[in-house]
């Protein structure tokens, strides 16, 4: 079994008839590794009770008797503390129900890119009329091997707390990521003026300490610009995106001074 380009690291493929349909999310369910949230391809070649997994870790065959296939892929009646003991995954909301101005998320937040999500909750304090949207999942060793859904392909219709939201038509969003880059990546649909003027604000919080601050190319994979990226599709208009990609040194240290100098950096541009 191989990768290809229609079968993506994290895709499972599932035979016809399971009720599914092709780019949602569900939940694999192993005895040897536990769960695991990936997307479906349907594939008209397997039988209705076979499916083929490749993981970001491994390959592995599974079937109807070695894994269990569940659509609920969170568990966020849980506190943070019961979903982290029992390596769940949960979604959190800040949020009136009614505000359209901003929006902060954090799709990989808890284990799987850690501070995220407190980056997206701090942004929303700090600007005060703003809403903040995280999905967070714990493993000791395996969060983002297990959790991670590339925010391209994240399916609001399997996120029951996102999917109201789709709807708003948020004028400005703001989502944190982490990357393997060691700095600070600035992305998005913003105007260019917005975009450098973040990353001027969060160069001077964390280039003193040798962490770089550059701005997105156009067509890079952390240039935040897909229609297809959650943060677009939040977003009711073509240019009121941003997107920060970091390291995991850099929001170690300074997650709480990056989300601040964005929130300045907004509220001078009255963004």
């Amino acid at each position: 079994m191989r990768a290809s380009a229609d079968c993506p690291a994290d895709v499972v493929r599932i035979g016809a008839g399971r009720g599914v349909t092709s780019g949602r999310q569900i939940r694999v369910i192993t005895r040897s590794y536990g769960p695991m949230l990936v997307t479906v391809a349907v594939d008209s070649a397997l039988t209705r009770s076979d499916c083929a997994v490749v993981s970001p870790t491994r390959f592995a065959r599974l079937d109807a008797t070695t894994a269990l296939l569940d659509s609920c892929c969170t568990a966020s009646s849980l506190t943070d503390d019961e979903a982290r003991a029992q390596l769940e995954m949960v979604e959190r909301i800040v949020d009136d129900g009614h505000r359209r101005s901003l929006i902060a998320i954090a799709p990989h937040g808890g284990d799987i890119e850690p501070t995220t999500d407190a980056q997206a909750e701090r942004l929303a304090a700090v600007l005060g009329n703003a809403s903040a949207w995280s999905a967070r999942a714990w493993s000791p060793t395996a969060a983002f091997a297990r959790w991670h859904v590339p925010s391209t392909r994240l399916s609001p219709d399997c996120f029951p707390i996102l999917k109201p939201l789709m709807d708003r038509g948020f004028e400005r969003t703001v989502a944190f990521h982490g990357c393997s880059f060691d700095g600070v990546v600035v992305g998005g649909t913003l105007p260019s003026t917005v975009r450098r003027a973040v990353a001027q604000a969060v160069t001077a919080v964390v280039g003193p300490f040798g962490f770089p601050v550059v701005l997105a190319e156009p067509e890079s994979r952390y240039s935040g610009r897909d229609p297809r990226n959650i943060v677009n599709r939040l977003c009711a208009g073509d240019e009121g995106s941003l997107q920060l990609e970091q390291g995991l040194r850099v929001r170690a240290r300074f997650w709480r001074e990056i989300a601040d100098a964005v929130a300045s950096t907004l509220a001078t541009f009255a963004v």
